[in-house]
């Protein structure tokens, strides 16, 4: 059995570390528990202090796929070998995208589940072709027997889909919605812990059913879906998609956006509890507009600070208390 300290000297290149192939076997047999519980403690210590442009992971992980491709001939083994090989193997290359993959078994049927933690984001290609970035915090599962009938996803989170065109059914369940396309670029949010599930196509067109009454939703380019949850609604309307979508290079945009959203976006940027003790701050009378992208948490808040009316206070290293100012 292969231990953290194991891995580390792996990573170190250590004349006492494990063999590749070693490290391979491990992955194939170890308990899929095993394995979730050492991947948290690795990617814990080493996620805080790496970064890389959001091409440049891509360009890894494509590179990752053609290595473990050569090296591998199991047909549809192949990719449940990647996804869990790749978070071990590369951690060199890898560690900076923050994936972080558990295989879970129900029955007879293996899911693959890819989670970004708090501050960082993933890049997931699955077997078809299509690649999806998860932002923060976020989750995506499919059952190993993806794309032999349909191309079912589930979402739990925030992610931005690039689709590779193909016949079968493309469809990306959420808590309360189905987003299903043939080939098509969006981007859907849909944390479980949100009010709203919102989806914004780029190109293509997506179908819009589930959770709602009246016919499925088709959508255009340029245009968004409002799920609310608790009204059973969906709102379609048209915005910049680029607003929605720029997470994907690094940027945290706010768009007119009351403070407890602010608080539940800034907690997923940074892994840190934000805690609003006003309860002014709760109404939707004050709300904010703003874009970011290499600022630090403070220097966020400062900036909000100018032309709000609110102030901070730094409990701890983790904690964060937002207060209201009278104006």
């Amino acid at each position: 059995m292969l231990d953290k300290s194991a891995i580390k000297r792996y990573l170190k290149n250590a004349k006492d570390a494990p063999t590749r192939e070693e490290l391979e076997e491990w992955l194939l047999k170890a308990d899929s528990k095993e394995v979730d519980q050492l991947l948290k403690t690795v990617w814990k210590e080493y996620s805080g202090s790496h970064t890389l442009p959001i091409e440049e992971k891509r360009r890894i992980l494509l590179e990752v796929k053609g290595k473990i491709g050569m090296r591998m001939k199991t047909g549809k083994k192949l990719y449940l070998f990647m996804q869990r090989a790749a978070a071990i193997l590369f951690i060199p290359l890898l560690v900076f995208t923050a994936l972080y993959v558990i295989h879970q078994f129900t029955g007879d049927r293996e899911k693959v589940v890819t989670y970004a933690p708090a501050g960082q984001q993933a890049v997931v290609l699955l077997p078809d072709g299509s690649e999806v970035i998860l932002n923060n915090c976020s989750k995506l599962e499919y059952t190993k027997d993806y794309g032999e009938r349909q191309r079912p996803l589930y979402l739990d989170g925030e992610a931005f889909f690039n689709v590779a065109k193909n016949k079968k059914r493309f469809i990306v369940q959420t808590e309360g919605i189905a987003v299903e396309v043939l080939g098509t670029r969006f981007n859907v949010s849909a944390f479980s812990n949100d009010n709203s599930i919102i989806t914004t196509l780029e190109e293509g067109s997506i179908r819009i059913s589930g959770g709602f009454p009246g016919k499925n939703s088709l959508l255009k380019p340029g245009e968004q879906a409002v799920f609310n949850k608790k009204g059973k609604s969906l709102e379609v309307k048209k915005v910049k998609p680029k607003d929605y979508i720029t997470w994907k290079e690094g940027e945290l945009n706010f768009i007119n956006e009351h403070f407890t959203q602010i608080a539940i976006k800034l907690e997923r940027r940074f892994g840190v509890k934000i805690t609003i003790e006003s309860q002014e701050l709760y109404s939707g009378d004050h709300r904010y507009t703003g874009s970011f992208k290499e600022e630090t948490l403070t220097q966020i808040l400062d900036a909000i600070k100018l032309t709000t009316p609110i102030n901070y206070e730094i409990v701890n290293d983790n904690e964060i208390v937002l207060k209201y100012i009278l104006e």
